[in-house]
């Protein structure tokens, strides 16, 4: 406790090493870039050229190379990707990495700062999370850093969304007024069809495995899981209004459990319409 509270105190008075921790409470935003729909090489190598501008954008941001890898169906690199993920498997579970870099508000100011968190590993097909952390910055540096990034992304055609940060946690259910919807499904085989329809019919796009700890799921859904951390599979509708997460029990059930996207949708009637409608249409296709 001492120690976290020494470091805290380094930090506002402008420690060089600005590394914000778990154990350090601080302010956060998060967004992801929804990647295009695409159907053959031409639509992928277009996005790729999109997302390639926004990186490009990133690495001026933190004055070096960045050295994102792209994984696309094009290059077959996604196979390499996955012997890293087996590789990581075997050292435990964890979630995507990340590069973390520091923008200084004003060139040589080290009071005023906010670190960027980024995806390691962009996959044409996945998600881009982008989490922006600040402890000292004032709000309006860091709306003015937020709407710099909507407007570049805007201008390359990429579709920016913010969201929870509890969207990547492993309790989603943190905010007591806001209990996710949820329906389990016995029948593995059924599960896995509509996991399918996700992306097939109901315009989901994959949103990465995020580490679900066991006293999380099983105290709020009753689930028991073989291990203390699992990965769960989580999707989020490409309007950015709805996320779906799936948690599957040891005896093969699955439950799918559905978070609003708040930070998207907030006051907006015709959003909110739109994730329930959509909600309901996934929540028909489980009960039939």
């Amino acid at each position: 406790m001492r120690f976290s509270l020494y470091r805290l105190d380094n930090l506002i008075c402008g420690d060089p090493d600005k590394t914000l921790s778990d154990r350090t409470k601080y302010r956060r935003i998060a967004f992801c870039i929804i990647p295009d729909q695409f159907s053959d090489q031409h639509g992928e190598e277009a996005l790729m050229k999109k997302m390639r501008k926004f990186i490009e954008y990133l690495e001026k941001l933190a004055q070096k190379e960045l050295q994102i890898q792209i994984s696309s169906i094009a290059t077959g690199a996604q196979n390499n990707v996955q012997n890293k993920d087996e590789s990581k498997k075997k050292k435990g579970i964890s979630d995507p990495e990340t590069l973390n870099f520091i923008l200084h508000n004003r060139q040589r100011d080290n009071y005023e700062w906010i670190e960027f968190a980024v995806n390691k590993v962009w996959d044409t097909r996945v998600t881009f999370r982008i989490v922006l952390k600040w402890l000292v910055s004032s709000a309006i540096k860091v709306d003015a850093q937020v709407q710099m990034m909507q407007r570049r992304t805007s201008q390359y055609g990429l579709h920016l969304v913010t969201v929870p940060d509890v969207s990547a946690k492993s309790n989603i259910c943190l905010n007591p007024l806001r209990r996710p919807e949820s329906i389990c499904v016995s029948d593995p085989r059924r599960a896995q069809m509509v996991e399918r329809s996700l992306l097939a019919t109901y315009g989901f796009c994959d949103d990465d495995k995020r580490v679900v700890f066991a006293k999380d799921v099983e105290n709020t859904f009753g689930i028991k899981v073989s291990e203390k951390r699992v990965h769960a599979h989580q999707y989020i509708h490409r309007s950015g209004t709805l996320f779906v997460r799936l948690l599957r029990d040891i005896n093969q059930s699955v439950t799918f459990v559905f978070l609003e996207n708040c930070m998207h949708n907030g006051n907006s009637g015709q959003m909110q319409a739109h994730a329930r409608t959509i909600f309901w249409n996934v929540m028909t296709e489980l009960t039939a």
